[in-house]
């Protein structure tokens, strides 16, 4: 009899120190996971590339899945089979950071007509990089042209398939020459491990390391 009152006991007391702790309900927020920079867009950023991505977002990552690298390979070779002389964007990875704000990254990639290109005449927050057949970056924006001959794209001997990586960033720290430079970095970092899952020729003409220094 006494076991009973005693078991009675402390379930009364466990349940009242449930209702005055969140601990124990239902409406706990689970803490957000946190992950490094190297488990970034299934892991397939440079070192130069996580180096520019930590000065831009810092250490702390929300878990942002994989790269969707298979099947933004898979999307511009369809595309590219469909003779499309452009193409919607595929979005290749997303980073968001946990702390210190709510910035977000995201890249994407597609097909890209020849008008596209904007030359000299690009928009005056974007500055130009000696990459690709164009390269350009801003605080918010980072965009990277090249083109790709490969045997898994059938006729891109005399008709190469023309992709554009973006990348954009919500809340950038701020408008400067170094965030500019590491959008550019991360992009070209991701532009390359597509460029290599579709077997490009001469890795597309991108360098296998970013060319950080403005041409204008």
């Amino acid at each position: 009899m006494m076991r009973r009152r005693d078991a009675a006991l402390a379930a009364t007391v466990s349940l009242a120190l449930c209702f005055g702790a969140t601990a124990c309900g239902g409406d706990e927020e689970p803490e957000a996971k946190r992950t490094a920079a190297e488990e970034q867009c299934g892991g397939v950023l440079s070192p130069a590339a996580l180096t520019a991505l930590e000065q831009v977002m810092g250490k702390q990552f929300s878990d942002a899945g994989d790269a969707t690298t298979d099947e933004t390979v898979e999307q511009l070779r369809g595309d590219y089979g469909k003779r499309l002389n452009w193409s919607r964007g595929k979005q290749f990875c997303e980073i968001s950071k946990t702390e210190g704000g709510v910035n977000s990254m995201t890249v994407s990639f597609s097909l890209y007509a020849p008008d596209d290109l904007s030359g000299s005449k690009h928009a005056a927050n974007l500055h130009a990089y000696p990459m690709g057949k164009e390269a350009l970056a801003g605080a918010e924006d980072a965009y990277l042209y090249f083109e790709c001959v490969s045997p898994e794209l059938e006729g891109s001997k005399s008709r190469p398939a023309r992709i554009a990586g973006h990348l954009s960033q919500s809340e950038p720290p701020s408008d400067t020459a170094e965030v500019h430079k590491a959008n550019m970095a991360v992009l070209h970092s991701a532009a390359v491990a597509v460029a290599g899952e579709l077997k490009c020729e001469g890795q597309a003409g991108l360098p296998a390391e970013p060319k950080l220094t403005p041409t204008d």
